[in-house]
């Protein structure tokens, strides 16, 4: 199968993972996800990274956790956090397996 299918395919497990009610584990060693889920809650207050509250990493992420929560207000938290950069990432690695047949075709030919 081609890896395009294999990108649709993780793509829509995203989606529904981010759509259907879950149940799971928030635990003590997650504190990176409570830092994007405080973020993406000041955010939709009106609150401005790094003017409004300290951040110790760019706010692109943030801005992005706050989106998706928009989008599936009913996420489970974790899922919610850690899939939030999917939106550039994915766009990215889309570009990378389509440019891929092009440089080895081209390797070969050297």
């Amino acid at each position: 199968m081609s890896p395009t299918f294999w990108i649709a395919a993780f793509l829509v497990m995203v989606i529904l993972g981010l759509a259907l009610p879950m149940r799971l584990p928030l635990g003590p060693n997650y504190w990176d996800t409570d830092i994007y889920l405080d973020a993406a809650q000041r955010i939709q207050l009106g609150q401005i990274p790094n003017i409004d509250f300290f951040t110790s990493i760019g706010s692109l992420g943030f801005y992005l956790t706050a989106w998706i929560r928009a989008v599936f207000p009913q996420a489970q938290p974790a899922l919610l956090a850690n899939w939030a950069i999917v939106p550039i990432s994915l766009p990215i690695l889309v570009l990378i397996v389509r440019a891929r047949p092009e440089r080895v075709e081209r390797l070969g030919h050297s």
